[in-house]
């Protein structure tokens, strides 16, 4: 469950984007600007897609998938694909939360319990 952590440093930065704005623009707008005609469209994409991967991630943890080795071994791969693209696309701390499960699925990986 700890990728609760960046799906909440995500949502937080979108309250920030979206309803500190200064000016006659509604939250709305801004979304739209923001997803569909700002230059940097792509890593807005990306910041909207982002907690949807943390979510079904944590919700992969639930499954009996999670009680296999191999199946931590994929969770390991899937959780370390996501962190090292959080890591070259959102800042520092989002990124941090998002490794930080990636230790836990390690540790899961190895059988580290025996």
């Amino acid at each position: 469950m700890l990728y609760v952590l960046p799906v909440v440093a995500v949502l937080g930065v979108w309250c920030i984007l979206l309803f500190v704005a200064d000016g006659p623009a509604t939250p709305r707008n801004i979304f739209e600007y923001l997803l569909i005609e700002a230059p940097e469209r792509h890593w807005f994409n990306w910041l909207l897609a982002a907690p949807v991967l943390w979510s079904a991630l944590a919700a992969a943890y639930l499954t009996p998938l999670a009680t296999r080795r191999a199946g931590n071994i994929a969770l390991l791969g899937i959780g370390g694909s996501v962190a090292v693209a959080a890591w070259l696309t959102l800042s520092f701390e989002i990124a941090l939360f998002a490794s930080l499960p990636i230790l836990y699925t390690a540790w899961r990986a190895i059988d580290a319990r025996r």
